[in-house]
């Protein structure tokens, strides 16, 4: 294949709702010169074969010059044979023809033999990686996201946006658009987000353990009623948080004691959790070298035994015993921001 095919274009990254958003317009373009009818979008695994894909790739454009052709997860759901078939066939590829490969984060890679397909699309063609804004860039795209509602934000408050939406950038979209409609033509305020904005229990969790390694014991209370009130049972908080610090000891293990190469870590999670997400697991990645193993086993170890506590009577747990759990989880605080053993005792 000749060097930059502008015929084949590569889209990935964990910016998904950008990717989409982007595919969505080119598609939209497309149709409107091309028509309707020479747009082909193949997904399914049985679609995922080097006839099907051939047979769009080769087939000319119906009443137009052009036609496109979206394969989605070929390179983590093909087979390696139909891989190195279409890998072949790229270098006589029509000319009236676009090829775009889509790869999607959230498609677990089928566990088979390698192709150089992938390579070579990267080699040889246009590659798009659409990846999750910076904060600076999520409050400068959510500040020019309002601005068509007359509606303005603080700085302050659109990180407090971004974080109670977890960085997941659909839901920020709609949260964005709830807001823009709601205070339209005057600045929001923090009512405005207490009353729209639902938290997010990972984002929250995310935050609080942030506030656990920076020795922010005001924060990370703060963080833990925040939890508390958003109208889980403190049982289910207390499994929550010692279900985060178990994924990031699997993390660090993965990394310092297996040696395993960042960019395989999730494969490696979702071995262990088939319903794991990429973006999650990424942040853990990040957040999980900011403590040492030890440290984070110790934690965990006491997040156990609060929970033997309770399951044994020594923590009440009837329904006016909720400021029990809070007071424990709020002691255990203290311990590590503290620098104190965290070994729990009732």
């Amino acid at each position: 294949m000749a060097p930059i095919n502008p015929n084949i274009s590569l889209f990935r990254g964990e910016n998904v709702y950008l990717l989409e958003k982007t595919l969505g317009k080119l598609r939209e373009d497309f149709e409107k010169k091309h028509g309707d009818l020479n747009i082909t979008i193949l997904e399914s695994e049985e679609e995922l074969t080097a006839n099907s894909i051939i047979s769009a790739l080769q087939a000319a454009p119906f009443l137009g010059e052009k036609r496109l052709v979206i394969i989605k997860n070929f390179f983590r759901l093909g087979e390696s044979e139909d891989q190195d078939t279409i890998e072949t066939f790229l270098e006589k590829l029509p000319e009236s023809t676009l090829a775009i490969f889509y790869e999607s984060p959230h498609v677990e890679t089928k566990k088979r033999p390698k192709s150089t397909l992938k390579k070579t699309v990267e080699k040889n063609g246009n590659v798009k990686e659409f990846t999750i804004p910076t904060p600076q860039e999520l409050v400068t795209w959510i500040q020019n996201r309002l601005q068509k509602y007359h509606t303005t934000i603080s700085q302050k408050l659109a990180i407090q946006l971004a974080d109670d939406c977890g960085l997941e950038m659909l839901t920020l979209s709609n949260e964005v658009a709830k807001l823009g409609l709601y205070c339209e033509n005057r600045e929001i305020t923090t009512a405005d987000l207490a009353l729209l904005t639902p938290k997010n229990y990972a984002a929250t969790i995310f935050q609080f353990t942030d506030s656990l390694n920076e020795k922010n014991a005001r924060t990370a209370i703060e963080k833990l009623h925040t939890l508390a009130e958003m109208g889980e049972e403190m049982l289910i908080v207390l499994t929550m948080i010692a279900r985060h610090f178990r994924m990031l000891i699997l993390v660090k293990d993965l990394l310092e004691t297996q040696k395993i190469p960042k960019h395989i870590i999730f494969q490696k999670m979702s071995s262990y959790d088939p319903n794991m997400k990429p973006y999650p697991v990424k942040l853990a990645v990040d957040q999980s070298s900011k403590f040492t193993l030890d440290h984070m086993k110790k934690i965990y170890n006491s997040l156990v035994q609060i929970n033997v506590d309770l399951r044994t009577g020594k923590i009440p747990q009837g329904p006016g015993d909720k400021h029990l759990l809070l007071l424990e989880l709020e002691k255990l605080i203290i311990q590590i921001t503290h620098g104190q053993n965290t070994h729990h005792t009732a």
